[in-house]
Formats: structure tokens, sequence, C-alpha cells
């Protein structure tokens, strides 16, 4: 069956569709793209403005990441070994990540795009990538209709992907931990003493997603206390989808009782959905979220102007 990008990338079952096959079919057609589009890759002039000194090399740079489900990081290191024999270097994570650290790493790092190995919300039986171009945003349908045009005229033969350990040691995969520019992005945008002062006590629950080595430990480090729930690597997120959806979120807000907690926070597979609970274990929905976001920004931080807002879609859906 043909590799078709949805809403939010590609997404398919375990050893039916998702294959490492079709992984490395992928993300040798991704870096075609990114070596031959005018208007989205490496040439273009949009990212050459964006990226200023750093897209005078001579080979782009790509974000790899992944999410903890299985063979996960396999897939990735996969991905990056297509990548580097096409010619394309790589920042890979060196752990499991979540899917806003990779779009702030393709920023940081003046990327021309990443890819996320992740089905995000979805079940444990799938697995997915998504292409983020230099932008760091979801891919546009004309950047996702050029991709599946070369996977339509792509040979049958396997592309070629080098060795994992060469392309280390020639440079051209970069073990990379995303944590460190992301924290410091992170409390770029926050107000860390007045959190530290508020001395808010909150009840993190990861999903066995990748918030799990990422959320507390922030948190912790702006000196608040933070209690983590299901941070464990688990494949079969509980035998549930990692989806932090109001009636999924009893434990946390069982949690926040027993510890008497002010906050409940919750992320999904690749931590770029959020659930959050009030102190009393009430579920605020995302919309009320950013209300009350937009009421501080305009109230506390003095903010005006528009707000834009993205509605990515395909026309068949």
């Amino acid at each position: 069956m043909a590799i078709r990008f949805g809403t939010s990338g590609w997404r398919a079952h375990f050893a039916d569709e998702f294959t490492f096959q079709n992984v490395r079919r992928l993300a040798h057609c991704i870096a075609g793209h990114v070596k031959e589009s005018t208007d989205f890759g490496f040439a273009a002039k949009d990212y050459r403005q964006a990226a200023g000194a750093a897209a005078a090399g001579v080979a782009p740079t790509v974000v790899v990441g992944y999410d903890p489900r299985f063979l996960g990081d396999q897939f990735a290191a996969e991905a990056a070994m297509v990548f580097a024999a096409d010619g394309v270097r790589v920042l890979l994570s060196k752990s499991d990540v979540p899917t806003p650290a990779v779009a702030w790493a393709i920023l940081e790092n003046k990327a021309v795009g990443g890819v996320m190995v992740t089905a995000s919300h979805n079940p444990a039986r799938y697995n997915g990538i998504k292409w983020s171009p230099f932008w760091a945003g979801p891919a546009t349908l004309p950047v996702t209709e050029d991709i599946e045009r070369r996977l339509g005229v792509l040979a049958p033969a396997l592309p070629r992907a080098m060795v994992f350990d060469k392309a280390v040691r020639d440079g051209w995969i970069a073990e990379t931990d995303f944590r460190p520019g992301y924290f410091k992005q992170l409390r770029g945008l926050l107000d860390p003493k007045a959190l530290k002062n508020s001395k808010l006590k909150i009840g993190v629950d990861a999903m066995n997603g990748s918030a799990r080595n990422y959320l507390r430990p922030f948190l912790e480090s702006l000196g608040l206390k933070a209690v983590g729930l299901r941070e464990g690597r688990d494949v079969q997120f509980g035998g549930q989808s990692p989806e932090p959806a109001p009636e999924k979120q009893a434990e946390l807000a069982a949690l926040m009782k027993k510890e008497k907690l002010d906050l409940g926070l919750a992320c999904d597979g690749d931590a770029d959905r959020f659930g959050v609970l009030d102190a009393g274990g009430v579920w605020i929905s995302a919309n009320e979220v950013l209300a009350l976001t937009y009421h501080h920004l305009v109230k506390n931080r003095g903010m005006s102007g528009s707000v834009a807002r993205s509605l990515m879609t395909r026309s068949e859906e």
C-alpha cells in the first residue's frame, strides 16, 4: 500500500505497513526533497534567509527524534543511516524526545527540517513519521505532495543506508541531547523566579510517553515540587492509547488528592498534546487553557495584538 501523509504525518500498523523497508524508502524520499526542492528544501530562498550562515555548508542538516514506542530508536537510526548515505547530516536524539523539543532543535540548529518517529496519541500497534520543514511546524500540503510523488516513482530496490558506526565516525550522524537547549528556551519564555516563589506542587502524568524525561525534570529545575506518574517505558502504554483525555486522568486526579497537589499536567505519546487538571482534580479543556493563557499574556505580560491559529487538514478529510 502507498505511503500517504495525513494531517500530522504518516501512521500505520507495525509489521503491516510500518516496516524498516518503508521507513528506509520514506527517509530516502525526504532526503531527495531536502536536497532538490527549491521551494522547501536546502536551496529554498526562505530557508536560506532563516538559516543565514548555516545554509552556506555543502550538506543539509536534519533532526531525527522518536517516542518510546516499540523499536522507535531503531526506526530512527534506520532513517538516520539513509540520510547519511544520501549526503544529509543528522542530529539524532540520544533518547526518546517530545515532538516540541524536536521542533525547537530544528530552529536552534537551523536545520532544514526534522523527522519524528511517532504515532502521537494512537494505540501501541501504530507507529508513524512526522516531517517538519525548516519552520518547525507541520508540513504543508505542497511539501507532503512532493514527498509522496517521489515515493510514487521510487525504484523497487531498497535505498542505501550507511553503517551506523561509520556514519557517526565520519560525522554524518551526531547523537545529541536536546534537553539543554530546549530547557533553556522554555526558561526564556517563562518567569522562573515567579514560578519558584509560587511553591506550586504539580502532578505529572507522562502516560509512558516522551514527556517522561522532560516535563518533571524541567519543573524540578525551576525549584518546583513535581510528582511523576507513568514515567517508565511501556511500549503498550498500559494497554490504552496515550491520549490525555479527561476519561484517562483518574490516576492523576487520585495522585493529586493523595499528595494534596495544586495542579495536574498530562501529555500524550510524543508530548505535543496536553491535559490539565485544577487543584480539585477537575479537567480544564484545551480551549479554556488557551483562553487563560491569552488572559495571562495580556494582563500580566502586557502583550497586545492578534493571535494566529493554524489549521492543518487535507481536502479529502
